[in-house]
């Protein structure tokens, strides 16, 4: 049965204030775009396919793809965005806006900002096993496969690995172009005998979750290693 979710509503006073009043009118119309796409997804939160395609204001030219700034987005780290996440994380962006007016490049001083949140907890005792379940979370909401024949195995399909492969900028930190990467997950899979059944058509291409848990490990533990490399303390004092 479909569940009716209704529209969800907000006092939007106290993020006014933090915002300033001025950004009244922006903040209504993000708030207005969360609102449409959770009806579409007739949940009481949005996951990361909605996040890629939410109509942001020019007034706020975030990047959905950027490791970091879902990570402080997601503040329950359970791959879903709630309404109060967004809330926050607007409130902390045009807060970030004022104190980096200065900046030459604000985008990128606020991605950098949001990479060393992220750092501040995975570099922390249990920190990567944090990100690797918070990373599986996140394209486990809505965006997986089951297959009866192999009720074992939670698959995601090819372009949901298309999305990771941005998100991680893959072509870039490892040199590999998506199809290449795709091979690699691929071959993985059937080394771990995760492979999915190759009758199964509505599964065609699809790939594990379980090599993107494996894939996530290690992207983590190489990037607490290349941080302390660059002589990256833990706990960074980014207030």
């Amino acid at each position: 049965r479909i569940l009716a979710i209704p529209p969800i509503t907000f006092n939007l006073k106290k993020s006014n204030q933090s915002m300033g009043n001025n950004n009244s009118i922006v903040y209504q119309d993000l708030f207005d775009e969360y609102n449409r796409l959770q009806k579409e997804r007739n949940k009481p939160y949005i996951v990361l396919e909605d996040i890629l395609k939410f109509s942001r204001p020019r007034e706020y030219p975030v990047d959905p793809t950027h490791l970091g700034t879902l990570f402080v987005m997601d503040q329950t780290k359970d791959g879903k965005f709630w309404v109060e996440e967004i809330v926050d994380f607007a409130a902390l962006y045009a807060e970030k806006q004022q104190s980096l007016a200065a900046a030459v490049d604000f985008l990128k001083e606020f991605q950098g900002y949001c990479t060393i949140q992220m750092w501040n907890v995975v570099s922390r005792p249990n920190g990567d096993q944090l990100f690797v379940t918070w990373f599986c979370n996140l394209f486990a909401q809505g965006m997986t496969i089951e297959v009866p024949e192999r009720p074992d195995v939670t698959y995601i399909t090819k372009g949901t690995l298309k999305t990771l492969h941005e998100i991680l900028n893959i072509d870039k930190t490892y040199g590999l172009e998506f199809l290449s990467f795709y091979d690699l997950v691929v071959r993985v899979s059937e080394e771990q005998n995760l492979q999915c059944p190759i009758d199964v058509s509505e599964a065609e291409d699809a790939v594990p979750l379980e090599v993107v848990r494996m894939f996530a490990k290690d992207f983590i533990h190489g990037f607490i290693n290349y941080m302390h490399e660059l002589g990256f303390e833990d706990d960074i004092d980014v207030s």
